[in-house]
């Protein structure tokens, strides 16, 4: 048992010393540390926001009584949110608009929705929102791999610093790289 405290606790040693070898080491360690702290939490937020929406659409749609095997399947064509019986594009597919885009950018803000009744509207509005369901359950699902994604990073690095390895550091620079080109577009 003393012998397995004294290894750990050498490691812990190791790692550090690894980490504070020089000042590039150290401030390679903590410039890595802080990002992935700080995407890692805007992710979070922005996964929990996704989630609130997808329940808030769930609930409402729940409520219609709509779901996409008894009135088929709701989807974006050109900008137009619409609903077809059958596989969009193929012939008799039987598709309707439900939702015409009035301007190129729709944004969804501050949705509070409530079921009334008496709503003659209350089922298109239930079939048009269940496209937006299925956006922001998408959603929910890029920021888990986004967040992954984070974490991966962060192991990489400390991997570099522990293994002194070039490949590693070349590695986690093009994957840095990479995202941020492609949070660019």
């Amino acid at each position: 048992m003393h012998n397995q405290k004294t290894n750990w606790v050498s490691r812990v040693k190791l790692i550090y010393a690894r980490i504070t070898l020089t000042r590039f080491t150290s401030l390679y360690f903590l410039l890595a540390l802080f990002s992935c702290i700080t995407l890692s939490a805007l992710q979070s937020a922005t996964y929990f926001n996704n989630t609130e929406g997808s329940h808030v659409v769930a609930d409402f749609v729940g409520q219609a009584n709509i779901n996409t095997t008894t009135v088929g399947m709701s989807f974006l064509q050109d900008g137009n949110v619409m609903l077809c019986h059958n596989i969009p594009g193929e012939p008799g597919a039987n598709c309707t608009t439900l939702v015409k885009t009035l301007h190129s950018h729709m944004h969804v803000r501050d949705l509070a929705l409530t079921l009334d009744e008496r709503d003659p509207n209350l089922e298109q509005c239930a079939l048009s929102l269940m496209w937006l369901g299925d956006v922001l359950d998408d959603a929910r699902r890029e920021d888990l791999v986004i967040l992954t994604y984070q974490i991966w990073l962060f192991t990489l690095s400390v991997m570099t610093l522990l293994n002194e390895s070039l490949p590693h550091l070349f590695a986690g620079f093009a994957a840095r790289l990479l995202a941020t080109c492609l949070g660019w577009l």
